[in-house]
């Protein structure tokens, strides 16, 4: 890769807004000369990342690290120096010079190019989708039609067609001057492995309806597909209802949070992110105007994915489908929204339905009237674990149920989450309060002695 110029490195250190590229990964308020918002890089509850605008530095107290626009963004992505020079440099717009001249290919760092590539696919894609003259109509009345869709949120999701004829791909990336070990490394092709020839592998998606997956700041790293009745036979995840891009170095799935880079920006300061189970879920959300929905690859919420929402907000509202995987999944991540200090709320619609068939038939009018009716994180947890029949249960059964719910209730913290979950625990087995308090003591205590 060519060195990129120190005059580029320092007028571009001169240029680029360090709040706004803070404001990137938490949200940040003025204090005086200085900004400040909760730590990038770990969970908190109180703020103590400090950006100063005239210096074009930043300090976290609380991991104490420091320095400027490009040490932020490497200690936050795990980019290199070079790359993030880059980095910095697309999101200011501001065009590098290299020291041998130009600003080919070739000459970008190797991260740069995977990003260039799933752009130029996202854009290849969204045309197919307006223009493919032997199956766009289909693709476009499958969106409008079957999934109830308009072509405005098409086109604002990016939403595109894979053709089944994928011939035309390659060799216009190859033209653009991407190598073969670029390709390869997008994830996007089959065959990489076992064909040398890049314009005989086959593209991992084609004949299907193609959402991007974007980073944080927007960058597409990586496609979901839904698989459609023209799905060639012989694609070989031709049965899979979704086909998904590998993790890449760009694309890791328990990081990636599907619509955060735009929920982020559009919900209001008070408004909750709304955690729902698929893409479409999150795009039907927005769409009916609910804008702070995101969602995780699946039903796998992980403690990476959790990990970034305290940034922008404390409050979390799990509307995850009705289901028994819906509802275990929704248990899972109960423990883990609670280390990282969110206030979660548990939220199902009646019917079983998921949140694209109720919204597809509603708009957010009634989404106040659904928040009210959501169930508290104890709530959740009390009435999923101790269901109200446990009353009638042998003791030694009831007992058995409450020592599911301790190690939970153990990470709520506050005393008054804890005194409500565990009356509500004895309710529902009908245990007495001090014996419930005093079982939840000895759990505590040999927990501790482990």
């Amino acid at each position: 890769m060519a060195r990129i110029s120190r005059k580029s490195i320092d007028e571009l250190r001169q240029r680029a807004d360090i709040v706004a590229l803070a404001g990137d990964y938490t949200q940040m308020k003025q204090r005086g000369r200085d900004w400040w918002g909760l730590s990038p890089f770990k969970s908190e509850k109180s703020p103590s990342f400090k950006v100063n605008p005239e210096t074009g530095l930043w300090y976290c107290f609380s991991t104490q690290q420091g320095g400027d626009a490009f040490k932020l963004v490497m200690n936050r992505e795990g980019l290199d120096f070079p790359e993030s020079i880059e980095r910095v440099a697309t999101r200011f717009g501001f065009k590098l010079d290299y020291e041998t001249g130009g600003d080919g290919k070739n000459e970008k760092s190797f991260r740069g190019q995977l990003l260039e590539i799933h752009e130029l696919v996202t854009d290849y894609w969204r045309r197919c989708f307006l223009e493919d003259p032997v199956h766009g109509e289909w693709i476009r009345e499958y969106w409008t039609q079957k999934r109830k869709f308009s072509l405005e949120v098409a086109d604002d999701f990016g939403i595109g067609f894979a053709p089944v004829d994928d011939s035309k791909l390659i060799p216009g990336l190859l033209a653009k001057g991407y190598g073969k070990d670029a390709l390869a490394q997008t994830g996007l092709f089959f065959g990489v492995d076992r064909v040398p020839d890049p314009l005989r592998w086959r593209c991992r998606f084609r004949g299907r309806l193609v959402i991007p997956i974007r980073d944080i700041q927007g960058r597409v790293i990586a496609f979901t597909a839904r698989t459609l009745d023209i799905t060639p036979q012989d694609d070989p995840s031709r049965e899979a209802k979704y086909v998904n891009s590998p993790e890449t170095e760009l694309f890791k799935k328990s990081r990636t949070v599907f619509n955060l880079d735009r929920a982020r920006m559009t919900r209001k300061d008070a408004d909750p992110f709304v955690l729902v189970e698929g893409q479409l879920d999150a795009i039907r959300c927005h769409s009916a105007g609910i804008p702070g929905a995101i969602a995780a690859q699946g039903t796998a919420v992980t403690e990476e994915h959790l990990q970034q929402l305290p940034r922008f907000t404390q409050r979390l509202i799990v509307f995850l489908d009705s289901d028994a995987a819906g509802q275990k999944a929704a248990l899972r991540l109960l423990p883990i929204g609670l280390r990282e200090g969110l206030d979660i709320r548990f939220l199902s619609l009646p019917g079983g339905k998921d949140p694209d068939e109720y919204f597809s038939t509603h708009d957010a009018a009634g989404w106040a009237g659904l928040v009210t009716g959501a169930r508290s994180a104890m709530q959740f947890c009390v009435q999923s674990l101790v269901p109200e029949g446990s009353v009638n249960l042998p003791l030694t059964s009831r007992l058995s149920l409450l020592e599911t719910i301790f190690p939970i209730v153990e990470q709520a913290g506050a005393e008054e989450i804890v005194r409500e979950a565990l009356n509500e625990a004895a309710r529902h087995a009908g245990i007495g309060i001090r014996e419930m308090h005093m079982a939840y003591e000895r759990h505590r205590a040999q927990s501790q002695a482990q």
